[in-house]
């Protein structure tokens, strides 16, 4: 493959990726505390950012389960396209580190009671954490959720996926908007 951006993107797009961006590595921000990407990879120069849309009918549905097999697909073909990628960057002489589609480098709640960690580390800890789980469900299967906290560290979480601007052209399908049939 040319290394050229337009050659990549279309690389990608041709595996199933939906949205690709390249930014410069010295000006993109990791999260909290905000540094360059170049922290995580100093010789970086560039860095490739790739998103495939989750199923909208998952994403809505009543039952986690359906979204989180959606989640683990479009993980996974992420994960592919990133390592696919990486290898055919560095067959070309380019340093590459793909970063896990749903496991972030780093990631901090800012509702979590019981401090920075993914789960409570100290008996003290316990009772918050078991009032979130107890919390959330209410709201949904708590053996689902469960099992998410330990295969995506990431739990409890879809609401930003139901609100993305990114689907509003699928406003006319998704559950409460004007073209909902019930179906």
């Amino acid at each position: 493959m040319e290394m050229t951006s337009s050659a990549l993107k279309e690389a990608l797009h041709s595996e199933g990726i939906n949205l690709v961006g390249i930014a410069d590595a010295t000006t993109i921000l990791l999260a909290s505390p905000p540094r360059p990407a170049t922290d995580l990879m100093p010789a970086a120069r560039s860095v490739v950012v790739m998103a495939v849309a989750h199923s909208l009918g998952a994403v809505c549905a009543p039952d986690i389960r359906m979204w989180t097999r959606n989640k683990i697909q479009t993980s996974r073909l992420l994960d592919q396209a990133a390592e696919r990628l990486a290898r055919e960057l560095e067959k070309e002489g380019f340093l590459s580190y793909p970063v896990s589609a749903d496991k972030p480098v780093e990631i901090h709640k800012a509702d979590r009671p019981w401090g920075s960690s993914a789960r409570p580390r100290r008996l003290s800890q316990w009772p918050a954490f078991l009032a979130m789980l107890l919390r959330h469900s209410r709201r949904r299967d708590i053996l689902v959720e469960s099992g998410q906290i330990f295969i995506t560290d990431v739990d409890f979480c879809m609401e930003c996926m139901k609100a993305c601007p990114v689907g509003e052209r699928w406003e006319r399908i998704r559950p409460g908007g004007p073209g909902e049939s019930g179906a």
